[in-house]
């Protein structure tokens, strides 16, 4: 039996993917795009569920980063550093919601500096990693970059791209946690 952290990424992968996920393409529309920030900063009701999504897969996930993957990995202090850099900018981004100009600038250096987290890990978890996980982790971080990539470039599919990125970025948590069980 795996200690309790090891499951809460599962149970924070769940929640984080499937609110945002539902969240975000229950205010998509094509002909407007808009960043799940701010589909989701519409209204208050809309806001309440992104943030509570927010924190509770975060809080999960950031468990299972912090006392089950980051005191087995090689590189434990740069994954320690790149697992803070993601949890305090996803609740600092979810505090500050994108609706004004200033928002939206606020909001967007957390985006951003959570997104350089998320990446930053997934490399360390290439190098830290052993074999195949190793392997899986590498093209998790293509692919991820390549997404990164494309969310500057493609704004009418940024947010496919930002849910894409986003859930590749827990299953290379997930990777990373099987890999070290």
């Amino acid at each position: 039996m795996y200690p309790l952290t090891f499951y809460a990424a599962f149970l924070g992968t769940m929640l984080s993917t499937a609110g945002v996920g539902y969240l975000a393409l229950k205010g998509h529309d094509s002909s407007n795009p808009r960043t799940i920030s701010r589909v989701v900063a519409q209204d208050a009701d809309t806001l309440h569920k992104f943030r509570l999504a927010i924190w509770a897969g975060g809080t999960l996930i950031a468990i299972t980063m912090f006392f089950f993957i980051v005191p087995r990995i090689t590189y434990s202090l740069y994954v320690a550093l790149g697992c803070g850099l993601i949890y305090c900018d996803e609740l600092l981004l979810s505090i500050v919601p994108d609706r004004t100009k200033r928002e939206a600038f606020i909001h967007g250096l957390f985006a951003y500096g959570m997104r350089l987290g998320m990446l930053f890990t997934a490399l360390l978890f290439v190098a830290g990693l052993h074999g195949n996980a190793s392997y899986t982790e590498g093209v998790l971080a293509t692919i991820m970059a390549s997404l990164s990539a494309m969310m500057a470039l493609d704004h009418k599919r940024f947010i496919f791209y930002k849910l894409s990125f986003i859930g590749l970025s827990h299953v290379s948590v997930l990777v990373a946690a099987i890999a070290l069980r």
